[in-house]
């Protein structure tokens, strides 16, 4: 999943279920923040999330 988010872009769940092969989108973005990579998340809508690395990492 952090290879799929670090070009920066902004990626829907279903982005990153489908580009990534995960199902545990949540799962995934909690691990990675335990590991030290920076993770933004953003509400566009009611109910969609989008997620990407943060800048500088």
């Amino acid at each position: 999943m952090a290879q799929l988010l670090s070009d920066g872009r902004w990626y829907s769940t279903l982005d990153i279920i489908v580009g990534a092969g995960v199902c545990a989108v949540n799962s995934c973005v909690a691990e990675l923040r335990e590991n030290g990579i920076a993770i933004e998340c953003r509400r566009v809508g009611k109910d969609r999330f989008e997620y990407r690395l943060a800048e500088g990492h």
